[in-house]
């Protein structure tokens, strides 16, 4: 019985304590991109996860955050709507890139370790039932998983 005790104590050790070892680590502050340039934005985690999941979501004015890209695979990259991301484990990273920014392309950028909103499973959605960041911790079938923001916004220009 003793072996079972201590059995249950570390397995409730090692669960419990898990969130507070997540964390996800993006540079913050204002992007600005002239028109046709290439942007990166940087995206690293801390994971105790042996097959982390990693998210990036787009908030564009006025609307709710949407998925934008998603990998579990380690060196593979995702594309969407022109914009890449590779999933590099070594490097614990998870950067997004776009070769050529558009004013269209102005949003808040998250980046997260686990799906942010039950049950979306990893589909592409345009309303993921959260209105206003702000109420993601208390609305319910959300959770408070995105961590930090940049905001891209292009500037209007020629020069390369």
């Amino acid at each position: 019985i003793y072996s079972f005790i201590q059995f249950i104590c570390l397995f409730v050790c090692l669960f419990s304590g898990r969130s507070k070892v997540d964390s996800v680590t993006q540079t913050e502050g204002l992007v600005t991109v002239t028109e046709g340039l290439p942007v990166i934005m940087n995206c690293t985690y801390q994971t105790i996860d042996l097959a982390p999941f990693l998210f990036w979501y787009a908030q564009y004015l006025n609307k709710a955050p949407r998925l934008l890209l998603k990998s579990a695979t380690d060196n593979q990259r995702t594309k969407h709507q022109g914009f890449q991301a590779t999933l590099q484990k070594s490097s614990s990273s998870f950067h997004l890139q776009k070769s050529s920014v558009q004013l269209a392309d102005s949003a808040l950028y998250y980046c997260a370790l686990r799906d942010t909103v039950r049950g979306l499973q990893g589909k592409l959605h345009t309303n993921l039932g959260c209105r206003r960041l702000r109420e993601w911790p208390v609305r319910e079938g959300c959770v408070p998983s995105l961590t930090r923001c940049r905001l891209l916004m292009p500037a209007r220009g020629t020069s390369r």
